[in-house]
């Protein structure tokens, strides 16, 4: 990858710091560990009333639940009563994607989040929210069309659609693990397909999170972040290993650009673990000169001597993989740092060396230097994690 710029559709990002991070980090990784068969009832919420050819009206808060509505939304990205729900179909199928984009959007800027059966309640939560701001130009992607089906016919009436794409079978919903990380992957795979269509700016957000104001005037802020192609939330220290995909904001991005690369070669990473997996083994290439090296060693069941390189579940995994894409963009490189395809343990004292191996000789402060970016103070009270 060459270095990020302007033209190519990536520069510096901009990252929003995260509040809360203790409650942060318990959501982030609750989220994505719901199971994708838990039984979860829809929240009761009152709304006003209206046909479900109709646009949503304003709903009610969707902390309190006390019925009390918001002061209406000013500006021209209010979309509540705007625009009427949509039930799409799967996303695979012929233009499915491009109705939903068409019908869903406003002023050109759409909001995506995604969710399984058991995360219903968490994207109801955040879908009323949204138009508590203002903010209907959103749908859910849900991982089967009962599930959406669920959303669309609640009180709520909640646009979304759904997808039968697995990552060429790689993501199968036959195990536990497989649907899970498939919720998680499935995002890249329409950002980057949203993209492709033009014409459209794309919040994703994961359902954990909370809108409680119009995020449009400090985003579209030539004074803030209006000069931004990728806005998206940090961890602690500004680095591109260092990122959060929970938020993401995509703006002005052209088919083919640097963004669009970058998510999909966050797929195209975890296709070449998924169908070669025997590189990643004890077998394989891929640790082979660092284990010689006494750089790297398996981890045995105990974890308490050397053992196997052997496949694990990896928490966050496609953010980790992110985070070693847009570190590779920056560097100039192909970097894999944050992600381990198999399980291994870094020999005490040679972290440096490792460091270099994996970021293609880069010295571990080389590496920081050019995965550093200066954050932006965004204001908090724009988004609760």
């Amino acid at each position: 990858m060459h270095q990020p710029s302007r033209s190519s559709c990536l520069s510096a990002p901009v990252a929003i710091p995260l509040g809360l991070w203790s409650i942060a980090v318990c959501l982030f990784l609750a989220a994505r560990h719901i199971s994708p068969d838990a039984v979860v009832r829809v929240p009761a919420v009152r709304i006003a009333e209206h046909l479900p050819a109709q646009a949503p009206q304003w709903a009610v808060d969707s902390e309190s639940g006390d019925g009390l509505e918001r002061a209406p939304c000013v500006g021209r990205f209010c979309s509540v009563g705007k625009l009427a729900p949509y039930r799409a179909l799967d996303f695979e199928i012929g233009d499915e994607l491009k109705r939903a984009v068409r019908a869903r959007s406003w002023q050109g800027e759409l909001v995506i989040t995604y969710a399984n059966v058991g995360g219903s309640a968490w994207v109801t939560n955040l879908a009323l929210s949204l138009r508590n701001v203002g903010i209907e130009h959103f749908f859910v992607l849900e991982m089967s069309d009962l599930a959406c089906d669920a959303l669309y016919n609640s009180p709520a009436r909640i646009s979304c659609g759904w997808s039968s794409w697995d990552l060429a079978g790689c993501k199968s919903e036959k195990d536990t693990v497989g649907s899970v990380e498939r919720m998680w992957f499935i995002r890249h795979h329409y950002l980057a397909r949203i993209i492709g269509l033009g014409g459209v700016n794309v919040m994703a957000l994961d359902g954990d999170i909370v809108v409680n104001a119009m995020p449009y005037p400090t985003l579209h802020d030539p004074l803030t972040l209006g000069g931004a192609n990728l806005v998206i939330s940090l961890d602690n220290a500004a680095l591109s290993v260092n990122v959060n995909n929970g938020f993401l904001y995509l703006r002005a991005c052209k088919p083919g650009g640097q963004t669009q690369r970058v998510l999909l070669e966050i797929l195209q990473r975890e296709r070449n673990f998924c169908f070669n997996r025997s590189v990643y083994l004890d077998s394989g290439a891929y640790w082979q000169a660092t284990d010689a090296a006494g750089i790297t060693q398996g981890i045995n069941a105990n974890a308490v001597r050397a053992g196997q390189h052997q496949p694990r579940f990896v928490s966050a995994k496609d953010q980790k993989i992110y985070q070693d894409v847009l570190t590779s963009a920056f560097c100039g490189r192909h970097l894999a740092l944050r992600y381990e395809p198999t399980s291994v343990t870094v020999v005490k004292g040679r972290w440096s060396e490792y460091v270099r191996h994996f970021s293609g000789g880069l010295s571990n402060e080389e590496m920081l230097r050019c995965a550093a970016f200066e954050p932006h103070a965004l204001v908090r009270r724009v988004f609760v994690f």
